[in-house]
């Protein structure tokens, strides 16, 4: 058996033929230039993987666009998969500024050590009020207690101030990133998603960019999950960001089962060379006919579903009005939120609440009307937006990683 294979690295292309006695599924060897080798890996497919490289870009076997369509999904998985931010790197240059305005070197030594995932504190205010107390702007003081708060997995204290933050400034895409770091390292998945979705209706231009796309894989994995494509429809399709949505969606119609909406947009780019696989412009041609058929793409998206996602999203829109017009003045141990899923079959359900956060209830911590009001809405013949929408007051309790809502009324 024989296997054209070529790939590009370092800015030159090289190819190769897989013979009889190099098994597909094996490493082998391949001749850079005529002193240098490095091994590569043969899938199943014929494609070369990655190996020692930080990244090798992968083209296919003649003729297979099929084949094309499969590593377009295996680069968009592993971008999906690879999702995982520390927002403390994110604002480490502007920690590092802050810190060296503390004259005393033992407390600031004493804040750089709260940083440290491995140390748990067991009082967490102490080294609040030691940052406070510090020679420091407002919010240079909020952004080195929030990153402790994040890090301690001081959930209440995380989310008050970054949501705090966000809802002073929703076009700040800094601080959009950082709330949604917050719910997604407190597996918020929900407010993530909304978030996401907030974030690339405003900051489309980032879709493809270094600091940014990650984010964007986040929200394409989401949209699939809870089957919500209606801001991809929104989103202006340009030169910049028109690579990266290829690839998205020729990954929502392959997880639809429309293969061959996928195989098509695949051959429809690739136009006989794979080199669309190393997600760069360069063999666009006319960009306007791109910018085009990717608008044309819209029309095959998946409708949106109603579900609990749809759910939570009329739900916060009602916090947010809450917010808007002064309605939520502080956040005590009295908790505020809406129900906005139950499931039946496992008896329990979760609640957004006014500080954003996601709480988990069982069935037996509401009241009979609250139960009478779930089973009329959620699980009614009722569209979403005809439904009541339930809002609650309860007490929260922590118990190992999640948070519960009990005396729910």
């Amino acid at each position: 058996m024989r296997a054209d294979v070529c790939f590009k690295l370092l800015g030159k292309y090289i190819s190769y033929t897989i013979g009889k006695e190099e098994r597909l599924g094996r490493l082998v060897q391949v001749r850079i230039d005529p002193s240098e080798r490095m091994l590569v890996g043969i899938d199943e497919n014929g494609f070369i993987e990655e190996y020692e490289l930080n990244r090798i870009t992968i083209i296919t076997n003649k003729g297979s666009q099929k084949n094309l369509t499969k590593q377009i999904i295996k680069l968009v998985n592993r971008d999906i998969n690879s999702f995982k931010f520390d927002l403390g790197e994110y604002r480490k240059d502007e920690i590092i500024d802050s810190l060296q305005k503390v004259q005393n070197e033992s407390k600031r030594n004493q804040i750089i050590c709260s940083f440290d995932i491995s140390v748990r504190l067991e009082n967490c205010d102490e080294i609040y009020r030691l940052v406070r107390n510090q020679n420091l702007s407002y919010d240079e003081k909020e952004i080195i207690c929030g990153i402790i708060a994040y890090k301690q997995h001081d959930y209440r204290e995380a989310y008050r101030i970054f949501s705090g933050k966000w809802l002073q400034n929703k076009i700040d895409s800094d601080l959009c990133r950082d709330f949604i770091l917050v719910a997604d390292e407190f597996d918020n998945d929900v407010l993530c998603f909304f978030l996401l979705k907030y974030f690339f209706r405003i900051n489309s231009r980032y879709i493809d960019d270094k600091y940014y796309v990650n984010l964007w894989w986040k929200c394409l994995y989401y949209a699939v999950k809870y089957n919500n494509f209606d801001f991809l429809k929104e989103i202006t399709i340009t030169e910049r960001n028109a690579r990266v949505l290829i690839d998205s969606f020729i990954y929502i119609f392959h997880m639809y089962n429309l293969e061959h909406l996928a195989d098509g947009l695949t051959n429809l780019f690739s136009d006989g060379n794979n080199t669309i696989l190393q997600r760069n412009n360069e063999d666009f041609g006319d960009v306007d006919n791109v910018v085009d058929e990717l608008n044309l793409c819209k029309n095959y998206l998946p409708a949106t579903a109603e579900g609990y996602y749809f759910r939570f999203e009329a739900c916060m829109e009602r916090i947010l009005e809450a917010y808007a017009v002064g309605k939520v003045n502080s956040l005590s141990d009295d908790k505020e939120g809406y129900i906005y899923e139950y499931v039946k079959s496992r008896n329990y359900g979760f609640i957004i609440g006014f500080d954003f956060q996601k709480y988990f209830y069982h069935w037996d911590s509401i009241t009979q009307n609250l139960k009478k009001r779930i089973m009329d809405n959620i699980y009614s013949d009722k569209k979403i937006a005809d439904e009541d929408k339930i809002y609650v007051q309860f007490r929260c309790e922590s118990t190992n990683k999640k948070v519960q809502a009990v005396d729910i009324i």
